[in-house]
């Protein structure tokens, strides 16, 4: 083999390796859409990770919870992850679909949090994570910043709910 050709194979080699190791650095988000059809597909668990954009905790739950390697492990492995601002403006004239019905980003928001908000005084703030298990349409949903050991917690609890359904 020349030296030429033993060049190529390690530089793709590395850049190979250097590519897998950072999808294992950073969760994997999808569009509600393309999310929605994995987890449906999958049979998995939908992490919706509701935010806004003028949100300090939001931001600091993406920069430290999210970037926890147990966290980003597990999510990877056993869950689909979207990230969903109801209040942004790419959102407000959009549809959703959501177990065969058309949602306004409201609707959807109102349906991730067992219809929460559609009260006066809604019950939710920002950040908010559901989790969705798509087999069902059971929705669980918890409110405020989590850091990461009470996050693995609650990823790990929301995956034996899972085992029994």
């Amino acid at each position: 083999m020349t030296s030429k050709a033993i060049i190529i194979t390690l530089s793709i080699l590395f850049f190979s390796n250097l590519a897998f190791s950072q999808d294992n650095k950073s969760i994997k988000w999808y569009s509600w859409e393309e999310g929605y059809k994995i987890a449906k597909k999958e049979n998995k668990i939908l992490i919706v990770d509701l935010v806004t954009d003028n949100c300090p905790f939001c931001k600091k739950m993406e920069k430290s919870t999210y970037t926890n390697k147990k966290v980003v492990k597990t999510i990877n492995e056993s869950f689909v992850a979207v990230m969903f601002n109801p209040e942004s403006a790419k959102n407000k004239d959009k549809t959703f679909s959501l177990n065969g019905k058309q949602l306004t980003s409201i609707q959807l928001l109102a349906c991730l949090t067992n219809n929460s908000t559609l009260s006066n005084e809604p019950k939710i703030g920002y950040p908010t994570t559901s989790f969705l298990f798509t087999k069902d349409h059971e929705v669980y949903f918890e409110t405020g910043y989590q850091d990461a050991s009470i996050f693995k917690y609650m990823l790990k609890s929301c995956l034996k709910i899972q085992e029994t359904k």
